[in-house]
């Protein structure tokens, strides 16, 4: 598939390089093509680079690994056309440093995933990934048994193209929990103010290599 990764952060060229690797087409984007991850992911990796706007026109499928307060602005820098009927998957977190403290912004009545949907209401937006660290995305096995991923959106199709995806990268079709549509992805979202809880006590190690496992 033609995919752009837009964000140049670590999430960004993980998952960007994982997808190379996968044989897929990637293209990089970020604000300027003067941003030194940019430029170093290319030459590591050779995929595709420029901006947000030519990583978008280039692509079938886009991943927002962009930080989460910025999303919005960054996604503004594309031209709607080249958002209009593609995937769009959300993998940010709202989160910022307050009082030398990681705080996250989500709520029940602040989600980002919803927000992006609501602002291109033509695109197919899906959650995911949200809940872990981008080490365990692309290598799930990295983790002993079973753990979860979680997915949320209201086109059934782009769901399963997304999983897909998933699965390619080492997921058990078994292990990725679709919670239904995007308004249920709230929850996972809302998670992540428990997972900064969790990293910031200490007690997991500093490699933040935890996750979700439900068991019933």
């Amino acid at each position: 598939m033609k995919i752009a990764i837009l964000g140049t952060g670590a999430v960004g060229q993980t998952l960007g390089a994982k997808f190379l690797e996968l044989g897929h087409d990637v293209f990089m984007g970020s604000r300027t093509t003067d941003n030194e991850n940019l430029l170093g992911w290319k030459e590591k990796t050779g995929g595709k680079i420029g901006t947000f706007d030519q990583a978008a026109n280039d692509s079938e499928i886009l991943f927002n690994c962009t930080n989460g307060v910025n999303s919005l602005d960054a996604l503004a820098l594309i031209d709607k056309s080249n958002l209009q009927g593609k995937i769009l998957v959300d993998l940010a977190n709202e989160l910022e440093f307050k009082d030398g403290k990681l705080k996250s912004l989500a709520s029940s009545d602040n989600s980002l995933v919803q927000k992006i949907q609501n602002a291109y209401p033509d695109s197919k937006v899906i959650k995911t990934f949200n809940t872990l660290n981008v080490h365990l995305m692309v290598n799930p096995g990295a983790l002993r048994g079973a753990h979860n991923v979680f997915l949320s959106g209201d086109d059934e199709n782009a769901k399963s193209i997304v999983s897909g995806l998933i699965i390619e990268l080492g997921w058990e079709e078994a292990n990725i929990v679709d919670l239904g549509v995007i308004e249920t992805a709230v929850g996972p979202e809302m998670f992540m103010a428990f997972w900064v809880t969790l990293f910031a006590s200490g007690k997991f190690g500093d490699n933040a290599m935890y996750n979700i496992n439900i068991v019933k």
